[in-house]
């Protein structure tokens, strides 16, 4: 009996060990999968999250480059601003200088005519004198002429 029972011990042993050997290939089967899950969930999970954190940061630079062509924008629109009210303030101190001009130049032509107005004057004014003259010097020959027969006459 005791060969029996050593069989059977034998027996038990060998499916105790069977049993254990698929036990142990279940459950590491078991938790193999459950580890391939974890980290297939983990590679999703930092998968989603790199993708989330490149969303993100795709979105960022989207407002910097918004940001920037609206900075840029109002820089040349100031800067064309200025250049018109600049262009603007020349333009008013041409035609400032132009109307100087213009009122400088009427003054003069207003000088001109009167210095010819008052030419004319003084060249009436020069033959009325030289006429005035000769006659003077007609009325003091004549005077001559009778004071030399008077005093020719008395003498």
């Amino acid at each position: 009996m005791s060969s029996n029972i050593k069989t059977i011990i034998y027996i038990v042993e060998v499916l105790v060990f069977i049993l254990i050997f698929f036990a142990g290939y279940y459950i590491r089967k078991f938790f193999g999968e459950k580890h391939l899950k974890d980290i297939e969930a983990s590679a999703k999970k930092g998968l989603e999250e790199s993708r989330k954190e490149f969303e993100n940061r795709k979105k960022e630079v989207e407002l910097e480059v918004k940001d920037l062509k609206f900075k840029m924008q109002s820089d040349f629109e100031q800067t064309t601003k200025d250049r018109r009210q600049e262009l603007s303030n020349l333009e008013k101190r041409l035609v400032q200088k132009e109307e100087n001009i213009d009122r400088k130049v009427d003054i003069l032509d207003r000088k001109e005519k009167d210095i010819g107005r008052r030419e004319g004057l003084l060249v009436d004014k020069e033959k009325s004198i030289e006429s005035r003259h000769s006659e003077l010097l007609k009325l003091i020959e004549e005077e001559k002429g009778k004071l030399q027969r008077i005093s020719g006459l008395s003498v």
